[in-house]
């Protein structure tokens, strides 16, 4: 059977229009229109400024009194803000030092449009009081007092050309004469230098603004600057920007600072208060007094307070919006929290108190805009964007199912297609219609950190019999017998046990009795006593057991418990359900009932399910092939893609140091020769130089991203770079073979393409189809085949590893007698170990190293995929109980063991050959493996680095190509990057300064109408990831929802760093590969987020692989050959005594 003949689906748990109910895409449209509907009025009221200053201002006929209420107007009138988003900046080379030419911060503009924006003026700044008077800070060169005649209050002019903040024009040099509109007794300065005005009316928004000598606008983003010659400061709220400096957003942002600028103008807390009744900037008593001199501009006016009063009752009614969206959405999240049964569930074991707690709440009267009620509806959003966005799974919020991979019958790309690829069945990995999800099975195991520490409080002494008994993982001897001493690093039994320390005990015969007769297997507690001693010394042995086992030496041996929930008819049901409560909708079973809780807390729950056809299909007989059973094509452009990726992987990879044996990070094998090290010894050796340093080494950081800044001019990654550089203004860039070849980047190695991948894929949909006739197409054999990216490759890693913890479970769910049938990719995987162990003289070692801790604890589960195992010799923990293992007769409670043999850590010698690390025990090549997804704990994180260096290459290869935007630090906006058109290997990315966000103390509605701001200047897709770092963790987010902004909030908080990244949702929520069943016939279905797991190459069985890649082992430069049959070992000796 071939390799790949069966996929794995990770399918989310909620469909994906659930987590979107919580959006509200028309409250900020309503934002957005309020945006434009504000920016013209500010025009207007700008304009009808400059008019006043032309028409009105010079008129004799104007008396002294109604000048200056004319003036105070203008001031008004020029304060009115705008929120004008910086337009992007696409390309490498921008700005770093101004997050304002990044494209994402929004300007707040209240002065006489044109002049330069961002230049600050060589006088000093001023800060404006209520009356609009400036308080003068020594203007360079200016004079200290003396108003005009005529001029506003305040307003003095420096010898030099110095204007104070309380100017309403622009005032130019001698050179380029006096400007129209200037009041009287305002002069123009020698120089030429002015400033541009922007002088407020309120001291919480006061800000003077300074222009260079060219003359013009200041912009203010941020915080509110003052400016002057050195950076004298003339704002409360932000420091000043020196002589030529631009402006800089400050500790609030931006967009957030924009928006919060128009609210407050709005609600008449800023700039433009102080007219009383007649309108905030009281039009129509101006209007009345200037009829007589100006009736048009009078008109004007009054239509202008007409339109601030609507203006203003639009942002009032924004504010009630926003209320009442903020209620609505967490009165939708709570519901969905009772009523989808797959948050329902995830729920119960992550947080039981959250929707308790909310309802209590709730009842009590206490508002939805409330901290309490605000942070539990934030925790309900993100869990329902995890169970809606990702599938990972966990609990019923991720789930996974078995597809069958169909071969290719004909060729895969065509001359229809001579550019692109061609797909077969007019789709792309899952021909339509879109399969959908059906019965349900799930088991529950109980988690094996627990288990271990439960074990460990076990007293040996009342023990049964059959209890098994195995040796801490990590122990070796030194010298002789009764002199020697044994070296054990055992496990604190404190709180948590996870401290580990080294212990030394004295080699007595009967400690070495006992590790001797534990060296090979675990033995039943009755088994090792009859082996150690005669029965009338079991009493005083079994304390000594007992004595070991205290102090950590010796573990008890046991598989955790499982429930399980066969296949079972699952529908949504739209009637109320006693266990949810009045209301309520939910499946014929949940967890609850079919799984007790007898596993204990903290256990693991996996749940799987079976895709078929919607019912229409399967009645109407569409679909391909009229098959009622959905399945996997085109997997031969996936192996292409793939190809295309590892050669651009290994670009990315040529930049950093590293040598042929992977020990460029391993400063334990430093010392390492030709000589055979046991890997124990290495591990102490560093243990004490850590020690003799001060103290243990940190935890190792992050795994670096694929893409970073190059590091070398000219070489092939920086011109890969510069390639992509020029490009960053498209949508998506395409990598191919040529461009590779031009670039020089490798071929993948013969090792690599003949050893078997998972690739794990998010599926995109087929492109839509040119209308007929149009570029040929509607005709020729090929009709109805289009091009485009099949999937997002999130990651091509070793094969048996994604899939390793959820095998046993598939196993008995589809095929309990026979592991080739359902999913048998891991005893086809099996096969191909064992058949290239046959041919190449090696042994391959499974590296078992417990978890140390709580979380993530059964990640350490895994079928058994090798005949040897090496580590922990605690099989059972993390194999479990295999089909082909019998119970001792009269022993039902015993713990069978795995069909794996361990070998002890302490046979393990590493050395360096050709320089490669090479591992052995007893002369025999041993290719150490680790076929689990759980992160090791210190110590075992070295001791699994060494061993897996050690190992085959292909085993340890990761190709994983997002997070473009790590490559451009500068650059506000990545595309979309492609290999071949067949793969997505990098969706498109924005990058967000965090200055360009609001302060954490805004208003709901300012930091609404941020948001709005935000996603229209950057032109963000409402729905994405968000990250705090190009390779960082991913927070699923809904752009138009309201709790997507505590969201953000909350990441902020949690990592440090200038930007925030987005990363487009691929595919988008309209091109789901899966549909949700909604209830009854003729319901619309609703899209559901999946993942596809393919192992490649998916056409080959086990032995013709095997062929190819001990082919391609043999032909490997700096690889060592088999040993030879003489002395010490050779191919097919077992490397341990039986």
């Amino acid at each position: 059977m071939p390799l790949g003949a069966a996929a794995l689906v990770r399918l989310a748990g909620v469909p994906f229009a659930v987590w979107a109910g919580a959006g509200s895409p028309a409250l900020f449209v309503t934002a957005d229109r309020l945006a434009a509907r504000q920016n013209a009025f500010a025009v207007r009221a700008h304009a009808l400024s400059a008019r006043l200053g032309e028409e009105v201002v010079p008129d004799g006929r104007l008396a002294t009194a109604d000048r200056r209420a004319v003036l105070a107007l203008r001031r008004r009138l020029h304060a009115v803000p705008t929120v004008t988003p910086s337009p992007p900046t696409p390309g490498a080379g921008a700005d770093t030092a101004s997050p304002v030419s990044r494209g994402t911060v929004a300007t707040v503009q209240g002065s006489t449009p044109g002049g330069t924006e961002g230049s600050a003026a060589s006088g000093a700044g001023a800060e404006c009081g209520a009356d609009g008077s400036a308080v003068h800070g020594g203007g360079d060169g200016g004079t200290a007092g003396g108003a005009e005649a005529g001029a506003p209050p305040g307003v003095s002019v420096g010898a030099a050309g110095g204007v104070g903040a309380g100017a309403l024009d622009v005032s130019v040099g001698a050179a380029g004469g006096a400007e129209a509109g200037v009041p009287p007794g305002v002069n123009a300065g020698a120089t030429g230098g002015a400033e541009a005005g922007a002088a407020r009316d309120g001291a919480d928004e006061s800000a003077a603004r300074g222009a260079g000598g060219g003359g013009g606008r200041a912009v203010v983003a941020g915080a509110v600057h003052g400016v002057g010659r050195g950076g004298g400061s003339c704002s409360r709220e932000g420091g000043g920007a020196g002589q030529g400096g631009g402006s800089r957003p400050g500790g609030g942002g931006g967009a957030g600072r924009g928006v919060a600028e128009v609210f407050a103008w709005a609600t008449g807390r800023g700039s433009g208060g102080g007219a009383g009744g007649a309108g905030l900037l009281g039009c129509v008593p101006v209007a009345d007094r200037i009829a007589g001199l100006a009736p048009a501009l009078a008109g004007e006016l009054r239509a202008l307070a007409g339109d601030e009063a609507e203006l203003r009752g639009a942002y009032a009614a924004f504010t009630r919006q926003v209320a009442a969206e903020r209620e609505r959405a967490g009165t939708m999240l709570l519901e969905t929290a009772r009523t989808e049964p797959a948050l329902r569930e995830f729920l119960r074991s992550a947080a039981p108190r959250v929707v308790p707690d909310l309802e209590r709440h709730a009842a009590a009267g206490e508002p939805w805009g409330g901290k309490r009620q605000r942070k539990g509806v934030g925790y309900l959003w993100r869990a329902l964007g995890r169970a809606a966005a990702k599938t990972t799974p966990r609990d019923w919020a991720g789930q996974l199912a078995v597809l069958p991979v169909r071969l290719p019958s004909r060729p895969a790309r065509s001359a229809a297609s001579p550019g692109g690829p061609s797909y077969e069945d007019g789709t792309v990995l899952l021909p339509g219609p879109a399969p959908e999800p059906a019965e349900t099975a799930a088991r529950r195991t109980e988690n094996v950190h627990l288990l271990w520490s439960r074990l460990r409080d076990l007293h040996l002494g009342t023990a049964a019999p059959h209890v098994l008994l195995a040796p801490a993982p990590l122990h070796h001897v030194t010298g002789d017998v009764g002199s020697g001493h044994l070296h054990v690093c055992v496990v604190d039994p404190g709180p948590g046990g996870g401290r580990l320390r080294w212990l030394t005990l004295r080699r007595t015969e009967v400690l070495e009795a006992v590790m001797e007769a534990l060296a090979a297997t675990p033995r039943t507690l009755a088994a090792l006593e009859a082996a150690v001693g005669p029965p009338s010394a079991q009493p005083v042995l079994r304390s000594f057991l007992a004595h070991l086992h205290s102090l950590g030496v010796l573990q008890v041996c046991a598989a955790p418990h499982a429930a399980r929930l066969p296949w079972t008819p699952t529908r949504r049901t739209r009637h109320r359900t006693a266990e949810a409560g009045p209301g309520s909708t939910g499946e014929l079973h949940t967890a609850e009932a079919v799984l007790p809780g007898t596993v204990g807390r903290g256990a693991f729950l996996d749940s799987y399910r079976k895709l078929r056809r919607p019912p229409s299909a399967r009645k109407n007989g569409t679909g391909a092939g009229h098959r009622d059973d959905p399945y996997v094509t085109n997997v031969p452009q996936v192996a292409e893609g793939l190809a295309l990726a590892r050669r651009l992987s290994a670009l990315c990879e040529s930049e950093r140091p590293s040598d042929s044996g992977g020990r460029s990070e391993l400063p334990e094998a430093a010392s390492l020769g030709p000589a055979p090290v046991p890997v124990l010894r290495l591990l102490e050796a560093r243990q004490e130089a850590d020690e003799a340093a001060g103290g243990p080494r940190p935890r190792p950081g992050p795994p670096r991203g694929c893409w970073e800044p190059a590091r070398s001019p000219g070489s092939a990654y920086a011109r890969l770079l510069a390639h992509l550089g020029a490009r960053l203004g498209e949508e998506q860039i395409d990598i191919d073979g040529a461009l590779l070849d031009e670039l020089g980047a490798p071929q993948v190695p013969a090792l690599l393409e003949a050893w078997p991948a998972d690739c794990l894929l998010r599926p995109l949909p087929a492109p839509a189809a040119p209308p007929s006739g149009a570029d040929g197409a509607g005709t020729g054999p090929h009709h109805g085949r289009h091009s485009g990216p099949l999937a997002v490759l999130e990651s091509a890693s070793p094969a048996g590893v994604i899939d390793a913890r959820f095998a046993e479970a598939l196993d008995e769910l589809h095929a309990p007698r026979d592991p080739y049938a359902g999913y048998p990719g891991p005893a086809c995987y099996r096969d191909f170990l064992a058949a290239f162990e046959r041919r190449a003289g090696v042994r391959f070692v499974e590296v078992l190293v417990p978890p140390l801790g709580e979380e993530a604890a059964n990640a350490v589960r895994r079928p058994v995929l090798t005949s040897w195992c090496t580590g922990d010799p605690n099989t059972p923990l993390y194999h479990g109980l295999a089909r082909s293992a019998v119970a001792p007769a009269g022993s039902p409670a015993a713990t069978p063991l795995p069909p794996v043999r361990h070998l002890p850590l302490d046979r393990i010698t590493l050395r360096v050959a050709d320089g490669a690390l090479v591992a052995e025990a007893d002369g025999v090549r041993l290719l150490p493996a680790h076929h689990a997804t759980r992160t090791a704990a210190p110590p075992y994180d070295r001791l699994l680095r060494l061993l897996t260096a050690a190992g085959h290459p292909a085993t340890r290869h990761m190709v994983r190509l997002d997070g473009l935007a790590g490559a451009f630090p500068d650059a506000p906006r990545v595309p979309r990057l492609t290999v071949g058109g067949l793969l997505v290997v990098s969706p498109a990315q924005w990058r967000l300064p965090r200055a360009a966000l609001w302060r954490p103390t805004d208003p709901e509605p300012v930091k609404a109408g941020a948001l709005a701001a935000l996603r229209r200047t950057a032109r963000l897709p409402r729905f994405g990831y968000l990250r705090a770092r190009p390779d960082a963790k991913p927070l699923p987010v809904d752009l138009a929802a309201l709790p997507a902004l505590q969201a953000v909030e909350r990441l902020c908080q949690a990592e440090p760093s200038d930007d925030l990244i987005l990363e487009e949702a691929l595919p988008s929520p309209d091109g789901l590969p899966l549909t949700a069943p909604t209830g009854t016939d003729g319901d619309t279905p609703r899209g559901v987020a999946a993942q596809l797991l393919l192992r490649l190459p998916h056409d080959r069985t086990a032995e013709e692989l095997a062929d190819r890649a001990y082919a391609a082992w043999c032909g490997a430069p700096g690889l060592p050959g088999p040993p030879p049959s003489h002395g010490g070992g050779g191919p097919g000796r077992t490397p341990h005594p039986q």
